[in-house]
This record gives C-alpha cells, sequence and structure tokens, in this order.
C-alpha cells in the first residue's frame, strides 16, 4: 500500500480536489490510469490500487475457457511446454 499525506480540507477531498505532498515514490510509480482505493487513516490518505478483478471462487470460472476437440493428455501437456521454452530460450 502506498501512503500520501494530504494539503486540503476535507471538503475538497471529497470531491476530488486535493494537493498531495510528500509522495511516496512507489506511489508515483503506479501507471497512468491505474484506480485506487482511497482510505482516511490519522496519517493522511493511504492510496493502494484497486484489484483489476472482482473475487470469484474457482467454480465461478472453471471451464470458462472452450475448447473444440478432447482435452490434452498429460503427455501432449508436457510437450506443449517443452516446445514453448525451447522457443523462448532460442528467442534470447
Amino acid at each position: 500500500m502506498h501512503g500520501l499525506r494530504r494539503e486540503t480540507d476535507d471538503n475538497a477531498f471529497d470531491q476530488g480536489a486535493g494537493d498531495f505532498t510528500e509522495v511516496d515514490p512507489a506511489a508515483a510509480a503506479l501507471g497512468l490510469g491505474t484506480r485506487l482505493v482511497v482510505e482516511d487513516t490519522p496519517e493522511g490518505a493511504l492510496l493502494s490500487a484497486a484489484p483489476l478483478f472482482k473475487p470469484m471462487l474457482p467454480q465461478d470460472v472453471f471451464g470458462s475457457l472452450k475448447v473444440d476437440g478432447p482435452p490434452k493428455t498429460l503427455e501432449e501437456m508436457d510437450a506443449g511446454v517443452v516446445a514453448e521454452a525451447r522457443r523462448r530460450y532460442a528467442r534470447d
């Protein structure tokens, strides 16, 4: 989590306006467009990157990728991993 101290009154901060001072270098490294979660603490505002995805259970997403044909065997999966490792190693 990244902390910033705010230098403004609560009303302006609630409206999205605020002059942040003492920016933590890690907070400044957040990319443009990063959605933030703001939490008020006694030390000031605490900013953290919002999760990219909502929390889900395995049964919510299991089998969500559709594949044509029969399932791969373990040998076919192992061969695919080895082929990809060789391709990446050859690239370097």
